[in-house]
C-alpha cells in the first residue's frame, strides 16, 4: 500500500481529526506549516470580473488534515448573515505568497460547509512537493472575499499558509468522498435520505453508509445498502430528525455530510374532512383538507381528477384548489407515497352554478334624471333592482369606478327585489349583480351604466363678446353666465349690474345663459360688472339637482376682471370760450374729449350787440371745438355765442357736439371778448439780451445783466396757485399785460415782448407792492411735462431779468407751470403772465409762496 507523506500543524488536535476520519486510516507523518507574520495591509489584486468583499468577510484558517485521501480544511465560516456563502475556493501554490493569489478553482460539487475536502485525484499535483493551500469564500452576490493568507483583526493584518507535502501514487486506495445535496423524504416510522457522491478517490469502492441522528454517533446500515436513496429505520412519527451521512469502503468512513432534517410519519394517511364541502362545476373552489400523516409530495384528487396549488400545511392540514368536474358527490383522494392512500368517498359535490339573474336597473325612486331610461342620479346612495333572481338565492350587487373602492350592497331574493348601494361618488359607475345558491355563484350579469351626479350647478363666470370701449344711451351689451354643468331647458337668472340695471339671462346653450343690457339714460360705470344675481327659475342639472348657490364670480371671472367696458352716459359741459386777437375764431373747451363728428354751424347763432356773425366752419381738437367766423370780430367786442343742440340720437355720428360715447351736450349760450392789441411803447437805448437753453433734464441756465445797486429781489416761488380740479392755476392780482408771447422751444424774447415789458416797466413806475410772473408752455404731445415746466420757468425768469434790468423798482416773484392744458394747447399757451398786487396783499401772499 502507498505511503502518503505529509507535514501539517504540530498543534493539530486529536478530536478534530477523530471528527474528520472515523478510523481505519493509515497512519502518516504531517507537518503543518503555519506562519504568522504582521505587515501592513497591501493593495488587493484579483480578477477584474468580480468585486472583493469587506475585509472582515473572508474564512478563517483552523486546522488542516493530509493523510492518503487528499486533504481536508476545517475553517471559521464569514460571520455576515447576508450576502450568503454559496461555495469555497482554493488557490495552490509552491511558494508562500505575498499578495492574495490570482488562480482560484471553486469546488464542484459546490459546498458552503465545513470542514470542506478535496482528494488529491482532484487536485493532481506532483509528489514529494510541498504546496501551500489558500481558501476563500463564494457569495450570493457574486463577490469574493478575501483568502486566509490575509487575515485583518484590529487593524492589523496577520498572513497564514498551510502546507502540505505528499508522495507516492495518486491512485492509492483511499477513503470516499463525503455524500452532498441530501434530500429526505418522511416514511411512516422511516425517512428515505436521497443524495450525491463524487466518484473520485474511491477506488475501493463504497460498501455501505452510516447514519447519525446527532452527528456524532454514527450506525451503520444494517443490512447494507451502497446506493441513494437510502433507509433510516426505527424513527418516532410526529418528531423532527436532524440526519448525516458518511459513506464507507474498506479504507474507512468518509467525512460527515451535511444535515438534512425530516419528521416521519406513523403510516398511510387519513382524510376525515374537506371544507367547504361543495363547490362550482367550474372548479377553482379552495379547499381544506384534514386527516393525518400528510408529508411534503402529497396530491389530492376530487373525481379522479387533480388538484391543483397542493400546499401541505402540516401533517394534518392540506389547501387546494379543486379541478372543474360535473355535478353530482366526489371521492377525495389523499396520496402520500405510503400505501394505502386515503380515500373520503363522496366527500366533495359539485354543484351547476345558478343562471346569472337580470341585468340590474335604477330603480324608479332614484331615476332623478330628465328620464327614466338615461340612469342618471342625483341620489349618491341609489337603490338597484335586480329580476329574474331564484327565491331564497343571495343577490349580490356590486359597483365598480376606477380609482374607487367597490360598493356593495345584497338581498335575499324573496319579496325583496332590490338593494341601495353605500355611498357613490359623483361619476360613471358600472353595476353588476350575482345571485348564489348552496355558496356556489352565478357568473356575473352584463353591467349597468349609472351616472351618479349629487351637486347642484353653479355659475362660474360672467362675461361679455362687447368689445372693451366706452359706450352711451342706446348701446346693447350682452351678457352671458357660463354655468359648471349642462342644465335642462327654463333655466333663467336674473343679474344685477354696478349699474343699478337688471338682466335676465335664460339658457342659450347646454352650460351657457344669455341676456341683453341696454343703455339708459343716467347709466353710468368707470368698468361694467355684475354686483349680484338671484333664482328666477333656478337652473337645474340633468340628474334633477337645482342650483341653490348665488355666489358671484369675481376677478378674471367677471366682467370687469377680464374686460373695459365703461358705460357713460353724462353729457360734456363748456368749460369756457376764448376769441383769438384777430377775431377769426372762438374756441370753444369742453371738460372730456370730443367725438371728431361734430354740430354743423347752423346750430350756432354767433352775433356782435345786434350784429349776426356766419360761422364759415367748425374743427374739433381733443377736448375744444373751434368756430372760424366769416367776418372777423373788431377789438374789444364781446361775442356771443349761442349753441342749439339737436334731438339726441345716442349715436356718435350725430351733428351734434358729443362726447366719445355719444352723449351730446346741452344748449348753452357762452361769451368771448377779442382782446386789443398791444400799446405801442417806445425802443430802448439798449436791451439787455437773456440765452436760455432747456432741456428735458436739466433747467435752463439763464444769462442775466448784473443788477444794479438797491436793485430789488428776484425770487422762484414754489406756488402762486390755489387748488383746482382743472391743472390750470387760478393767478391772482391785477393783470399788468395782455400776455407775452414767446416762439415754440423757446424763452428768449423777441423785439415785440420787449416793447411789452418796457411798457409794463412805465406802468411800474410809481408803484410798490409785488409783481408776479407767471410762465407757461404748449401741450405738444411730444415733449415731457418736465421739459414742458423747465421751459416755462425759463421764460418766467427772462421776463423778471429783463423788468429788473429795466429799472423796475419792486421784488418779483417767478414761477413756471409747464402745460396746463388736459389736451393739445394752442399757441397762446407759449407765454408769461404779470400780474400785480399792492403792500397790502404782499405780506399774505408771501406767506403762501416758499422760497426755492
Amino acid at each position: 500500500m502507498s505511503q502518503y507523506k505529509s507535514s501539517k500543524n504540530s498543534g493539530l488536535r486529536g478530536s478534530f481529526r477523530s471528527w474528520l476520519r472515523g478510523g481505519g486510516m493509515h497512519s502518516v507523518m504531517a507537518i503543518t506549516l503555519l506562519a504568522v507574520v504582521f505587515i501592513i495591509v497591501p493593495n488587493r489584486l484579483g480578477n477584474p470580473q468580480f468585486a472583493y468583499a469587506s475585509d472582515a468577510d473572508q474564512p478563517r484558517y483552523r486546522d488542516m488534515l493530509c493523510d492518503n485521501w487528499g486533504v481536508v480544511f476545517d475553517l471559521l465560516a464569514p460571520t455576515q448573515t447576508s450576502p450568503t456563502v454559496t461555495n469555497y475556493e482554493y488557490s495552490v501554490s509552491t511558494s508562500q505568497v505575498i499578495t492574495e493569489p490570482t488562480s482560484w478553482t471553486a469546488l464542484s460539487p459546490a459546498d458552503a460547509t465545513s470542514p470542506i475536502q478535496i482528494s488529491w485525484n482532484t487536485l493532481g499535483l506532483p509528489q514529494g512537493v510541498l504546496h501551500y493551500f489558500y481558501v476563500r469564500a463564494a457569495f450570493s452576490d457574486n463577490t469574493k472575499s478575501l483568502s486566509w493568507w490575509r487575515v485583518v483583526n484590529g487593524g492589523s493584518t496577520s498572513t497564514r499558509h498551510a502546507g502540505c507535502t505528499v508522495s507516492g501514487s495518486s491512485a492509492a486506495e483511499t477513503v470516499p468522498s463525503r455524500p452532498y445535496s441530501l434530500v429526505a423524504t418522511a416514511g411512516s416510522g422511516s425517512a428515505s435520505i436521497a443524495f450525491s457522491l463524487d466518484s473520485r478517490g474511491t477506488a475501493e469502492g463504497v460498501t455501505n453508509y452510516k447514519y447519525s441522528l446527532d452527528g456524532v454517533n454514527y450506525t451503520a446500515l444494517s443490512p447494507a445498502d451502497a446506493s441513494s436513496p437510502v433507509t433510516i429505520p426505527s424513527l418516532t412519527p410526529g418528531v423532527s430528525y436532524t440526519i448525516y451521512l458518511k459513506a464507507v469502503n474498506s479504507v474507512g468512513d468518509s467525512v460527515a455530510s451535511a444535515s438534512v432534517n425530516v419528521v416521519p410519519v406513523s403510516g398511510p394517511p387519513t382524510v376525515t374532512s374537506i371544507s367547504p364541502s361543495s363547490g362550482t362545476t367550474a372548479g377553482g373552489t379552495s379547499v381544506t383538507i384534514t386527516g393525518t400523516n400528510f408529508i411534503s409530495g402529497t396530491t389530492v384528487s376530487i373525481g379522479g381528477s387533480s388538484c391543483t396549488s397542493v400546499v401541505v400545511v402540516s401533517s394534518t392540514s392540506i389547501t387546494c384548489t379543486t379541478p372543474p368536474g360535473t355535478a353530482g358527490a366526489k371521492d377525495v383522494v389523499v396520496a402520500t407515497g405510503i400505501s394505502p392512500n386515503a380515500t373520503l368517498a363522496g366527500g366533495f359535490t359539485y354543484v351547476a352554478p345558478p343562471s346569472a339573474p337580470a341585468t340590474p336597473d335604477l330603480a324608479t325612486a332614484s331615476d332623478s334624471g330628465s328620464s327614466s331610461t338615461d340612469d342618471i342620479t342625483s341620489d349618491n346612495t341609489p337603490t338597484i333592482s335586480v329580476g329574474s333572481a331564484s327565491n331564497g338565492n343571495t343577490v349580490t350587487v356590486t359597483a365598480t369606478k376606477s380609482g374607487q373602492t367597490n360598493v356593495t350592497c345584497t338581498f335575499t331574493a324573496t319579496s325583496q327585489t332590490g338593494c341601495d348601494l353605500g355611498t357613490l361618488v359623483d361619476g360613471v359607475w358600472s353595476v353588476t349583480a350575482k345571485q348564489t345558491a348552496s355558496g356556489i355563484d352565478s357568473s356575473s350579469t352584463a353591467a349597468l351604466s349609472i351616472t351618479v351626479d349629487a351637486t347642484s350647478p353653479t355659475v362660474t363666470s360672467f362675461s361679455s363678446t362687447k368689445s372693451n370701449g366706452t359706450y352711451g344711451i342706446g348701446t346693447t351689451v350682452n351678457i352671458t353666465a357660463t354655468l359648471s354643468e349642462a342644465v335642462v331647458d327654463g333655466a333663467s337668472i336674473t343679474v344685477t349690474l354696478d349699474t343699478g340695471d337688471t338682466v335676465v339671462l335664460t339658457k342659450a346653450t347646454s352650460t351657457t345663459l344669455t341676456g341683453t343690457y341696454t343703455v339708459g339714460t343716467g347709466d353710468n360705470s368707470a368698468d361694467l360688472n355684475v354686483s349680484s344675481f338671484t333664482l328666477t327659475s333656478a337652473p337645474t342639472d340633468t340628474a334633477g339637482n337645482a342650483m341653490t348657490s348665488t355666489v358671484l364670480p369675481n376677478g378674471a371671472n367677471n366682467i370687469a376682471g377680464a374686460q373695459a367696458i365703461v358705460i357713460d352716459t353724462t353729457p360734456p359741459t363748456l368749460s369756457s370760450a376764448t376769441a383769438n386777437t384777430a377775431g377769426t375764431q372762438v374756441t370753444l373747451t369742453f371738460n372730456e374729449p370730443l367725438n371728431p363728428t361734430t354740430a354743423v354751424a347752423g346750430d350756432f347763432a354767433v352775433s356782435v350787440g345786434t350784429t349776426s356773425f356766419t360761422v364759415s366752419s367748425i374743427s374739433v381738437s381733443g377736448s375744444t371745438v373751434i368756430l372760424t367766423l366769416g367776418t372777423p370780430a373788431e377789438i374789444g367786442d364781446v361775442i356771443s355765442i349761442v349753441y342749439t343742440a339737436p334731438t339726441p340720437n345716442s349715436a356718435t355720428s350725430n351733428s351734434a357736439i358729443q362726447d366719445t360715447a355719444g352723449n351730446d351736450a346741452m344748449s348753452f349760450t357762452a361769451t368771448a371778448t377779442v382782446a386789443p392789441e398791444p400799446e405801442p411803447a417806445p425802443s430802448p437805448a439798449s436791451s439787455p439780451t437773456t440765452t436760455v437753453a432747456p432741456t428735458p433734464t436739466v433747467a435752463p441756465t439763464t444769462t442775466v445783466v448784473p443788477p444794479k445797486t438797491s436793485q430789488p429781489r428776484v425770487l422762484e416761488c414754489k406756488s402762486v396757485t390755489k387748488s383746482k380740479k382743472s391743472t390750470a392755476p387760478v393767478l391772482i392780482g391785477e393783470k399788468l399785460s395782455r400776455g407775452i408771447i414767446f416762439d415754440p422751444a423757446s424763452p428768449k424774447l423777441d423785439s415785440g415782448d420787449e416793447q411789452e415789458l418796457d411798457r409794463v416797466t412805465a406802468v411800474m413806475t410809481e408803484r410798490g407792492g409785488l409783481v408776479l410772473v407767471s410762465g407757461f408752455a404748449r401741450k405738444n404731445g411730444v415733449d415731457s411735462a418736465e421739459y414742458l415746466k423747465n421751459l416755462s420757468l425759463a421764460r418766467a425768469r427772462n421776463v423778471s431779468n429783463y423788468l429788473v434790468a429795466k429799472g423796475i423798482r419792486v421784488s418779483m416773484w417767478f414761477e413756471g407751470f409747464g402745460a396746463v392744458t388736459k389736451d393739445i394747447g394752442t399757441s397762446l399757451e407759449r407765454k408769461v403772465e404779470l400780474r400785480w398786487i399792492d403792500d397790502s396783499e404782499k405780506l399774505e401772499y408771501e406767506k403762501k409762496c416758499s422760497i426755492k
